[in-house]
């Protein structure tokens, strides 16, 4: 008789017990999970298997989940229709992206393709800078092809917001207190351009020094450069900078 009813205990609180989340590690179990294993020290292994004992398994169920132990290994899940490898490469290839599980996506015809440095199409700043660090600065572009340089509403097809340096200069002329002198560029451009100067200067009196510059069109292939030191006295070394403004 007192087997009996013990028996009778367990059968009346079994269906309880299995009701209830199953905590490893923990004596109070989140009530969502079915089970809940925690631990600092240990992880949760998954079966381990070869990737032919992974296929032989029979009507595995949507949501099995394996580790793979050779060829391609990883962890493998079974969506419903195969199994599936969650470690995945991703590859691009002319307009396709794709991952090494099969999935693809075509980009759309004309789609910037910056991999390999070089664009397939036009490049759009949506009024945006062009700068290196991401910032405000550098190069702004409006829709009419201004180009601005440390301005975000050029004027001009070349707005510059700051000094410019010119690359192209002469070697130093030294010149007395009132005395000009002149060189001869040999560009041999093909036209007559269109000069602008700029002058770095020293000698006695500092930076600042009086100098006057002109130039004269010799031909279509070279310019003949004139100075003068407007100064009433002393020596001053000169060099010239200059860019083609046409």
């Amino acid at each position: 008789m007192k087997h009996t009813t013990t028996l009778l205990l367990f059968l009346l609180t079994a269906p309880v017990a299995l009701a209830q989340s199953v905590g490893v590690g923990t004596a109070s179990p989140d009530p969502s999970a079915a089970l809940e294993v925690k631990s600092t020290s240990k992880g949760l292994l998954a079966p381990r298997m070869t990737a032919a004992q992974r296929t032989a398994i029979s009507t595995p169920a949507q949501g099995l989940l394996v580790y793979q132990t050779d060829g391609t290994a990883g962890y493998y899940y079974f969506n419903g229709t195969s199994w599936f490898n969650l470690t995945q490469t991703l590859n691009v290839s002319g307009q396709s992206l794709s991952i090494s599980g099969g999935n693809s996506v075509t980009l759309p015809s004309g789609a910037d393709n910056l991999g390999n440095h070089t664009a397939t199409a036009n490049v759009r700043l949506n009024n945006n800078w062009l700068s290196n660090d991401g910032g405000t600065e550098g190069l702004r572009i409006d829709n009419t092809g201004n180009v601005g340089v440390g301005t975000a509403t050029p004027q001009r097809k070349l707005d510059v917001n700051g000094s410019i340096r010119q690359a192209v200069y002469s070697n130093p002329l030294t010149l007395n207190a009132g005395v000009q002198g002149h060189f001869t560029w040999f560009h041999n451009l093909g036209y007559k351009p269109t000069l602008m100067f700029s002058v770095d200067d020293s000698g006695a009196g500092g930076t600042g020094m009086s100098i006057s510059v002109s130039y004269e069109n010799v031909d279509n292939n070279s310019t003949n450069v004139w100075l003068r030191n407007t100064q009433t006295s002393g020596q001053a070394t000169f060099t010239l900078r200059w860019i083609r403004v046409d």
